[in-house]
């Protein structure tokens, strides 16, 4: 391998590995070996992936059932093209289309950052424990990725991190909410992070989940620093909130070099690049749809309260929650894993830094009382 001896990769590919949690999907995949017998996907209880239960609208299935038939054309040329959704992105976050960059999910935006600021040599500072994306990929270029330790609320240690930043510093990446621990920071304390540590290097903001903060999450995006700022990144998804994850659309905000860079290294004006012709107008009905966003977030709270509600009947330790998962202690959580994974529940944690943490998703109220139920067995 150039650059990179095979042993070095593999260490760093196990680091990566677990930067994202023990591999959600594992045990429940050799649960299927043993039994030799494929379950049916309806059977699942997914709580591992941080999907909305209840998306997407009816406006978007309405609108993909009126373009699909268009699925063997690229998402050009028609009213619902990937100019028109950048477009549409821009004027609601008060940005120019040419500062956005499409891409499948925010993990492609999130691997393009991790390529274009990692290497041997590079540096990056990320939160931990984190599902950082751009951190994991940076380690398997041979980045030297330090991880900085969440605070007493489980929180982005913002001073601790901004102490570690020199000018051998190549990144800063933040993810609000953060995930794994659903936790976020206040907004003007994450605004005057971001403009001190961009003097030194570009930060870029993971905002997966930011649509959970409230009906003013744009106040609370950093999108708003990068019409001045050109070392602000801001990446977003149509996965979560707005019950898209199966489209695999999203997009990256960033200073027009920046975008500029992304396309010329990454799309090549080839129309293959493009997102799928189908996501694209999906997600333009989705932005378009602020009732359904609304109705989403209400409808997390509640189930968010029975989770908080159930986790302090049995006496578990859990950090507040700002987006739509809890995580929580289990206590031990391999056997814990194993349990549910028995029970044809799928769930995520044991990251290094909090090993016996669990993650579950804020699902819907029949997923939940299954989870406890087999949780109090």
């Amino acid at each position: 391998m150039t650059g990179i001896k095979r042993r070095d990769w593999l260490r760093q590919t196990s680091l990566a590995a677990a930067a994202f949690g023990t591999i959600p999907l594992a045990g429940f995949r050799e649960l299927e070996k043993s039994t030799n017998n494929r379950t049916k996907d309806d059977s699942v209880v997914r709580l591992l992936f941080n999907e909305n239960p209840y998306g997407p609208s009816k406006n978007v299935l309405d609108r993909i059932d009126q373009v699909k038939a268009r699925s063997h054309r690229y998402a050009t040329f028609y009213e619902y093209d990937f100019l028109k959704l950048k477009s549409l992105i821009a004027s609601q976050e008060g940005v120019e289309p040419e500062n956005i960059a499409l891409g499948h999910g925010s993990i492609q935006p999130l691997i393009w950052t991790a390529i274009l600021y990692g290497g041997q040599g590079k540096e990056m500072l990320v939160p931990e424990p984190a599902f950082d994306v751009v951190g994991t990929y940076a380690r398997k270029m041979g980045t030297t990725v330090k991880p900085v330790r969440v605070d007493a609320n489980y929180r982005i240690n913002l001073k601790a991190i901004e102490a570690q930043v020199t000018s051998s510093t190549d990144l800063v990446v933040l993810i609000n909410p953060l995930n794994p621990t659903a936790t976020s920071v206040p907004t003007e304390d994450l605004k005057a992070f971001c403009n001190n540590v961009s003097k030194t290097c570009p930060v870029c903001i993971d905002e997966a989940y930011v649509h959970y903060l409230g009906e003013d999450w744009p106040k609370r995006s950093m999108a708003q620093l990068i019409k001045d700022n050109p070392n602000i990144i801001v990446t977003r998804t149509f996965s979560k909130i707005f019950g898209m994850a199966g489209q695999r659309m999203g997009f990256i905000m960033g200073s027009k070099e920046f975008i500029q860079r992304i396309e010329s290294d990454f799309m090549m004006g080839f129309p293959g690049n493009m997102p799928n012709s189908i996501g694209v107008a999906a997600a333009m009905a989705a932005l378009e749809d602020r009732d359904f966003l609304n109705q989403s977030r209400a409808r997390n709270g509640e189930m968010r309260q029975f989770v908080y509600n159930e986790l302090n009947r049995i006496g578990w330790e859990y950090a507040a929650s700002d987006a739509n998962f809890v995580y929580f202690n289990t206590g031990d959580f391999a056997k814990f894993k194993s349990k549910m994974n028995a029970n044809k529940i799928l769930i995520a944690g044991g990251w290094p830094a909090m090993k016996d943490w669990g993650r579950v998703t804020i699902g819907n109220e029949k997923e939940l009382e299954t989870f406890f139920r087999v949780l109090k067995q």
